[in-house]
């Protein structure tokens, strides 16, 4: 079973194109680079996807299911890091974990220590004191709390330096050799992608 089947899918904004026809298979287990420039309809795509907007035309699957009927479902098994991360400056990181896991009453704890670990997270700063790799990698464990079996990174290394870039890209590698998950990376950065993703989508 493919974790991802998008079949013509198309998102229309009034006299606007956001996207057209849109078509992309994702194989579980693999990591899919998703590129194209800004502008190019990839977070449009993304956020179509998993039903956070509704699509003019088309359609989309994900382990199977209907992204728009079975949305509820859907994301009991992914985990989504947005384009842009924010967050309150005085909340600690340890607060930020705490209440993303209240939303999953089955989380586990000591795999979610485990994460924070790999992530090599400071439990005990606040978030305005943190660089915007380390709060990206704040959202990447948030992301990771329910176990998911896909994870969806959209543009995860937008801001950063060369080596904030590589320890993100470096770190999402591991968590995917070591748990096997599916992992769907977009960026607009050929050099970001090209030595992770086993396929990539190109879209203008």
């Amino acid at each position: 079973m493919n974790a991802i089947e998008i079949k013509n899918l198309t998102k229309v904004y009034g006299k606007n194109r956001g996207i057209q026809d849109i078509n992309i298979s994702v194989k579980e287990g693999e990591i899919y680079g998703f590129i194209g420039p800004n502008g190019a309809g990839k977070s449009t795509t993304i956020k179509t996807l998993l039903n956070f907007i509704y699509s003019t035309s088309g359609e989309a699957l994900i382990f199977g299911m209907d992204s728009v009927k079975e949305s509820e479902k859907i994301k009991e098994y992914i985990g989504y890091v947005p384009s842009e991360v924010r967050y309150y400056d005085d909340v600690k990181v340890k607060d930020i974990i705490k209440y993303a896991q209240s939303f999953y009453p089955k989380s586990n704890k000591e795999y979610v220590d485990r994460i924070c670990n790999e992530l090599e997270l400071d439990m005990n700063k606040k978030m305005g004191e943190l660089s915007l790799g380390n709060k990206k990698k704040v959202a990447i464990a948030q992301s990771l709390i329910n176990n998911p079996k896909l994870l969806i990174l959209d543009e995860p290394t937008a801001g950063l330096d060369p080596k904030g870039r590589d320890d993100i890209l470096g770190q999402i590698a591991k968590l995917q050799k070591e748990r096997g998950i599916t992992i769907v990376l977009v960026s607009h950065s050929m050099e970001d992608v090209a030595q992770y993703a086993s396929r990539i989508l190109v879209v203008n």
